[in-house]
């Protein structure tokens, strides 16, 4: 039987994952999951610790999307009549499905899964277009405010607006139209 191996510091075995324990310059303790596999708890132990000594570490954000954005609509610099329709689609279409997640654990592939069902609903191009700029405007406003390192909606592609053709009488149905109204 061979000996155990000695985990390096801060790092502990919990069931199938390790996580990693330290404290940033103000003294705060942190503790997150670091990885399935040791290799990958030491990876993310010399991250941490390479930003603890350049001083680049800043603990992510616990702010739900629901709480940010209630707050991001009511300082945006919007007209009234735009927030009011940012307010519509956050509370028919975003906090439902983003809001009870972590700003900062929002993933691309959420965010594409979200965008899929949008398109494969009944709303126009055009709707979705406005649902996603709503989303981005707040998101951005977050990774601005320094709850997002990078923005979700990376690599998510807008659907396309088609431009509707108008319909156009032939000669033959207007002049059949004309002759069936009653004279005036």
């Amino acid at each position: 039987m061979s000996p155990r191996r000695r985990l390096p510091a801060g790092i502990r075995g919990r069931g199938a994952v390790f996580t990693y324990t330290w404290r940033d310059h103000t003294g705060r303790q942190y503790s997150r999951k670091a990885g399935d596999t040791l290799a990958e708890a030491e990876a993310f132990k010399r991250r941490i610790d390479e930003q603890l000594a350049l001083g680049t570490y800043h603990p992510q954000s616990t702010t739900t999307f629901a709480t940010y954005a209630t707050a991001w609509i009511e300082i945006a610099p919007l007209k009234e009549q735009t927030r009011y329709r940012y307010r519509s689609i956050l509370r028919r279409q975003l906090l439902p499905v983003f809001g009870g997640t972590q700003l900062a654990k929002i993933h691309p592939h959420q965010v594409r899964a979200w965008v899929a069902n949008q398109v494969a609903g009944p709303l126009a191009a055009s709707s979705v277009r406005q649902h996603i700029a709503v989303l981005r405007s707040c998101l951005r406003a977050a990774q601005i405010d320094g709850h997002l390192d990078t923005l979700p909606l990376l690599g998510v592609r807008m659907p396309r607006a088609y431009s509707r053709q108008p319909a156009v009488l032939t000669i033959d149905a207007a002049v059949a139209m004309i002759t069936c109204t009653p004279p005036v």
